[in-house]
Formats: C-alpha cells, sequence, structure tokens
C-alpha cells in the first residue's frame, strides 16, 4: 500500500513532496519539515518550476503555493474520472493531462493556467494507452492497431499503423 502514496521530489532532489493527511514538504538535507499543504487526496503531486508551488491531481487539478498559503489556480473538474497528469515539464512551464476516457488537454502554467490544446479521444475506440513525453511536446495514443502521434506545439498529427498485433502499452 505504500507504493499508492503520491510523491515528487524537486529537480535539486533536495526536497521531498509526500501525500500524508495533507500534502507535507520535507527539506532532506536538513531533514526538517518545511510545509504542510492544506490539500488532501491527491492521486499525483509534483513540485513546479515556480518556487514554491505544488500540483496536487484528483477530480480537479490544483495549483496551491505553499510559502503565501494561496491557492493559485484550479482546473475544474470535467468527467466523471479523476484527471491524470501524464506529464510536466519544468522546462517549458506547461503540464499534459488525461481526462479519463474523453480527452487529453495541454495547459501553460502560470499565475493563470493557459489552455492551449484540447484533445479529444475516441470513445468508441478501445484506447489501450496514452502518453506524454516528458518534455510536453509529443503525445501519443493506441488505439486498435495504429498509434497516433500528436504535436503538441503544432497541429501536425502521424498515424502509425502497426500490422501485427496491438500496442497496449506506450512510453516516451
Amino acid at each position: 500500500s505504500l507504493s499508492q502514496i503520491p510523491t515528487a521530489f524537486s529537480e535539486d532532489g533536495r526536497l521531498l513532496l509526500v501525500q500524508m493527511e495533507d500534502l507535507v514538504l520535507w527539506d532532506l538535507e536538513t531533514k526538517a519539515l518545511v510545509a504542510k499543504i492544506p490539500l488532501t487526496a491527491c492521486h499525483q503531486v509534483a513540485l513546479l518550476k515556480q518556487d514554491s508551488w505544488v500540483l496536487c491531481v484528483k477530480h480537479d487539478v490544483v495549483i496551491y503555493d505553499w510559502k503565501n498559503q494561496a491557492s493559485v489556480a484550479t482546473v475544474p473538474q470535467e468527467s466523471r474520472q479523476p484527471y491524470r497528469l501524464l506529464a510536466y515539464s519544468s522546462q517549458t512551464d506547461r503540464m499534459v493531462l488525461r481526462h479519463g476516457n474523453e480527452a487529453v488537454s495541454v495547459w501553460q502554467i502560470g499565475k493563470k493556467l493557459v489552455p492551449l490544446k484540447h484533445i479529444p479521444l475516441d470513445v468508441k475506440a478501445e484506447t489501450h494507452s496514452v502518453v506524454a513525453s516528458a518534455d510536453t511536446m509529443l503525445l501519443a495514443i493506441a488505439q486498435g492497431r495504429a498509434i497516433r502521434l500528436h504535436d503538441l506545439t503544432g497541429t501536425t498529427i502521424r498515424d502509425v499503423n502497426i500490422k501485427d498485433g496491438q500496442p497496449l502499452d506506450l512510453l516516451f
């Protein structure tokens, strides 16, 4: 059951964010508790590029500034299924979210969240795997005997057909 506890490290490896009753942030060098963040039931967490911002993914997505003890932005719940964070890149400061089996969206993170792209998933076709590259530049969707590649910075979509078999689990 411990593997189900959402955790995240800062890029330098110094800070550890872990979901307990609240989200807690630890400084691993000093072994000190840095902050208790009043967010509960996060399915996924991330430390963002901004100095004190954390991301909590559940049925909605909350960005919280733990130094100022204030919510910065929220992506409201759009589906009966919870969101899933496919990728966050501190270089591009973007995140890719999956909305259950309905859609994938790309967001620019800042004081205001800016929706960049919304990609509906074909609900009639069985979607086996949806993955985003770590740099948030590409999205791959496996449906049936094909893999559809989306350029998340432009409009290019490329299909790769698989002759013998169905792709089940995609990785970047």
